[in-house]
């Protein structure tokens, strides 16, 4: 907050104890560059702010001689508001002589108060950059000094203490400012004192003094709170009448609220927190007593600390809505305001890249894991109790049609045909006496015991054939291995390899449940097996089951797919890898997001909200 009518430096108190520390600065300062002849300190006198009055000099007792021309040249440096540096010529020791002079401005607040003034000899122009360094070292130490001491004193102020107190107390914050307004009416002899509450752009009456309950549509409230926004809008403290050596500002508001008043006194200040305006503090009184510069300053430093509280304790009584609302508008407010480019240029990245996920459309696939099975798988199983005899093939390995897979031991059967085969030319012999002796019954016997031998032949015949198990199509055989049985039994309509043509393969896919409902007959993608990463294969959904089994922690339905040609020969039944259906175009970003929000939006039905 700039202040037009704010404050004055020399008054009785702060000049007892900064008085002493600016003798001692000047009296080191002047014994430490040599061939200084005279320093004097000034400062702003009470009376009037073109006064100068010399709070101390070196040495001692400074010659009468040069008194006015060092109030002169004190004069041009508060006067000019920078430093001065001339050539003069002084009585010293009833010499004249000439001295270069180095004169410097003291400031507080970001105002001129007063002057350091040097006389020493002459010097060379690069003498005279090293002193003049080193004057105005000395001369930051003491303008910090000033501002530490008018600081001690202004915070020793019981009217801070009090308000302070009264700040944080636990109580709601009209109360609050009730009793503040109360404490500086009586402290300051006031009319009518107001405190109001900065909301957006407009400033609405928190308090006001000896009401503890005002009707905020009123007229008079409502002048009170046009003055206060009149001040905030300005950033400035408002003085009415204001004072001749101060700035310029708009008071309509101000003339139209004292001229209500019995054309009162008026001073109007917004305080902050640091960071943005809070509020606004108007405080009335008769004409005949206006705000003196020290009651100005005096209310400036005791409520220095009241943006602060104010702050806090109006957040508190936000409801949490709010304080979220506010909360998340401080974070963004950097994004918009003056300022952290790096930031603004970071957000504008992202918007950008988040526009173009949006705008920009890519297509979506399923993906799920996949196996390679063969269309068709022929079972070849044991034609009858037997032993094997040899094991031509085993798993993995290509057979054609008709080729043997395996044999078995065939020497009983054999055995067996021949006995047959002898009791059949025996009983052919006896049927042939039996129609040479004209026997018709007995040759009727004969002749059904010939066809029952035939039959039990015929029967040998194909288990003989039959003891070579062949291929029924050319193929692989996807599993069995005889070849560590020989010799071992097995059993009629065991099952001994399972054989799968080559050429002819469906793909079966385990699609997560999430993804199920995107699936459709006809829906192609590619297919990359384990063993052909870099071959991708064109596949086409062939079938849809309607059962979900569960497994690794999930629920997966399976789903056939076919390949429209197949034109690799490294193909295997048995292969696994992943399949990435095409189900249609969306923008990026809900391509990469889209699986996230709809476990969430699930989720959140599932607890009720």
């Amino acid at each position: 907050m700039n202040k037009d009518a704010s404050e004055t430096i020399a008054d009785t108190g702060t000049f007892q104890s900064f008085t002493p520390m600016a003798s001692r600065w000047l009296v080191w300062q002047c014994n430490m560059i040599s061939d200084v002849k005279i320093g004097a300190v000034f400062v702003k006198g009470d009376s009037s702010d073109t006064d100068l009055d010399m709070l101390a000099s070196w040495p001692g007792n400074t010659f009468e001689s040069m008194s006015d021309k060092l109030y002169e040249i004190a004069n041009d440096v508060v006067f000019a508001h920078s430093p001065v540096a001339s050539r003069v010529s002084c009585s010293l020791d009833s010499d004249e002589v000439v001295c270069d002079v180095t004169a410097l401005p003291l400031r507080h607040n970001n105002e001129v108060v007063g002057a350091v003034v040097f006389l020493q000899s002459v010097r060379s122009q690069e003498q005279k950059k090293a002193v003049f360094q080193l004057f105005q070292w000395g001369c930051t130490w003491l303008e910090s000094t000033l501002a530490a001491v008018k600081e001690e004193q202004y915070q020793n102020d019981p009217l801070a203490v009090d308000i302070t107190k009264l700040a944080l107390q636990d109580a709601p914050s009209a109360l609050v400012g009730h009793q503040i307004c109360n404490v500086l009416v009586e402290r300051f002899g006031c009319d009518r004192v107001a405190l109001g509450a900065v909301k957006g752009l407009q400033v609405h009456l928190l308090a006001l003094s000896n009401q503890l309950r005002f009707d905020k549509r009123s007229s008079h409230v409502r002048a009170i709170e046009a003055a206060m926004e009149e001040s905030m809008d300005q950033r400035q403290l408002m003085l009415y009448p204001e004072l001749e050596e101060t700035v310029s500002l708009v008071r309509h508001k101000h003339h139209a609220l004292s001229a209500a008043n019995d054309d009162a006194c008026i001073l109007t200040f917004p305080f902050s927190n640091m960071k943005e305006e809070v509020g606004t503090l108007l405080l009335m009184r008769p004409r005949s007593r206006p705000f003196s510069k020290e009651e100005v300053q005096m209310l400036y430093h005791a409520t220095e600390l009241l943006g602060h509280v104010l702050t806090l304790k109006l957040r508190s009584e936000h409801s949490f809505f709010k304080r979220l609302f506010q909360s998340i508008k401080k974070k963004i407010q950097p994004v918009f305001g003056s300022g952290h480019l790096p930031l603004k240029v970071s957000v504008l990245g992202l918007a950008t890249v988040l526009t173009l996920l949006v705008l920009f459309k890519t297509t979506y696939y399923t993906y799920a894991k996949s196996s390679l099975e063969g269309a068709i798988e022929q079972v070849i199983v044991a034609p009858y109790d037997g032993f094997i005899q040899s094991a031509e093939v085993r798993a993995g390995d290509r057979v054609a049609s008709g080729q043997t897979l395996v044999r078995f031991n065939d020497d009983d059967l054999k055995l067996e045909y021949e006995k047959l085969l002898s009791e059949h030319n025996k009983i052919t012999k006896e049927y042939r006496e039996a129609l040479a002796l004209r026997e018709r019954a007995k040759a009727s016997i004969l002749s059904a015991q010939i066809a029952q031998v035939d039959a039990q032949m015929e029967l040998l015949k194909g288990k003989l054939d039959r003891s070579r198990v062949k291929a029924p199509f050319s193929g692989i055989v996807v599993s069995g291995d005889l070849s560590q049985s020989i010799g071992a039994p097995v059993e009629k309509g065991e099952q001994l390899f399972q054989i799968s043509p080559l050429g002819d393969y469906r793909i079966v896919l385990s699609v997560d449940d999430h993804d199920i409902s995107k699936l459709k007959i006809g829906q192609k993608g590619s297919l990359r097996l384990v063993g052909l990463p870099y071959e991708p294969l064109p596949v086409t959904v062939s079938r849809i089951t309607p059962v979900a089994s569960a497994r690794q922690g999930g629920n997966y339905f399976r789903v056939e797919a076919v390949i429209p040609e197949v034109k690799d020969v490294m193909l295997r039944p048995g292969m696994q890898g992943i399949a990435k259906i095409k189900v249609g175009e969306d923008s990026i970003l809900w391509v990469w997001t889209h699986s996230l929000f709809e476990r969430l939006r699930l989720w959140f039905w599932s607890i009720g909200l």
